[in-house]
This record gives structure tokens, sequence and C-alpha cells, in this order.
């Protein structure tokens, strides 16, 4: 199965027929054969995780898996119609899910579909962590949008989400970007005074 760069659905199928039982009873091996195919072949990985969703059997972790190798591979199109695929199966995203769709947009650059993720977090009770708002500044910083970055680093204790060093060298680069060097002297100071 890994070996094939296009297998059709109904291949996917046959292939799988024999081991959904035993994969049933061992997630730590799909989790690996998944892993495998979706850094080699993700279109695979994506027939399998449906035929996998079709038996009742996928799980958010196993979302997760291609979500982070798209995001890895920067299809951040792809990412994001996972992650929609989670909704619509009544699959609910997990941190890492919007971690990986968020890292996705932050690689390429995508900071619009990278703030929609935000609100998207909290519409299902997920509240943003650092990580995720470092990549949401981050997604916006390279996009050449430092303002932007700046106003989300400045959000974040709303978030009840104390800036981290990450946080700060990002909101730093945007501030570089905007040629703020009076704001970037601002948050270095604010830096040293982080763990």
């Amino acid at each position: 199965l890994a070996s094939a760069s296009s297998a059709s659905e109904q291949d996917v199928e046959e292939a799988l027929g024999p081991v959904l039982t035993a994969w049933r009873n061992d997630p730590k091996r799909v989790r690996t054969v998944l892993r495998s195919i979706a850094e080699t072949h993700p279109n695979v990985a994506k027939q399998v995780l449906r035929t996998m969703q079709q038996n009742r059997m996928a799980q958010a972790f196993h979302y997760d898996l291609l979500l982070s190798a798209d995001a890895k591979a920067k299809r951040w199109q792809e990412t994001l119609s996972l992650l929609n695929t989670m909704l619509q199966t009544k699959i609910s995203p997990d941190q890492l899910s919007f971690s990986n769709a968020v890292g996705a947009c932050k690689r390429t650059s995508q900071w619009e579909p990278a703030l929609g993720l935000l609100d998207l977090m909290r519409s299902v009770r997920l509240a943003p962590d650092q990580i995720t708002y470092a990549s949401e500044i981050q997604a916006c910083e390279r996009a050449g949008h430092w303002q932007v970055a700046l106003s989300l680093f400045s959000s974040m204790p709303e978030e009840s989400l104390m800036p981290d060093k990450i946080s700060y060298s990002i909101a730093i680069k945007a501030c570089e970007t905007g040629g703020q060097w009076q704001l970037a002297l601002g948050h270095l100071h604010g830096m040293s005074h982080t763990k």
C-alpha cells in the first residue's frame, strides 16, 4: 500500500480489508503506518483515513498525523480542507489539529486563513495556546502585516497568555519589518523579564 503512488479508493479498501480488524486492536501500528504513508503518499493516506472513517475507526490523532504531514510539506489548503473534514464528520479537532493548521499557514505566509483559525478554535471551545499565537503572529509578520502581528501579540494577555521569548522574538521581528525600532526596544526590554 505504501509503495503505491496513485492507488484508487477501491485498491485502498481492498488492501485494508484484512488489516482493519487488527488495527482496531493496535492503535500504535495504525499510527506508524499512517504516518509513513502520509509523509510519502499523502493522497493514499487520505484514502486510508476515509476508509477508517467509514469503518468508524478514525480519531482526532489519526487526522493530526495527516495534518502534520501536510503542514510540513507546506500544503496549507489541504491542511485546512482536512480540518474542515474533521468538523463535518463530527471528529473534534484538538489543540494539535489547530496547531498543525496554523503552522501550515505560517510556513506559507497565509495570514488571513491563520486568523480565521483563531475564530474557528474559539467556536469549537478550544483556547489558543502560546504556540498557536506565536505561529499566528509569525504568519502575519512573514506576510508583511507587522501591525496585525503586533496587535495579536498585544492581545495575548486577553487570552490569559503571557508572551514567552519566542513570541517576543517574533514581535521584535515584526517591529523590524515595520521599521518600528522604538517598539522593538520596548519588546526587547519586556523579553528580558520573561522566563
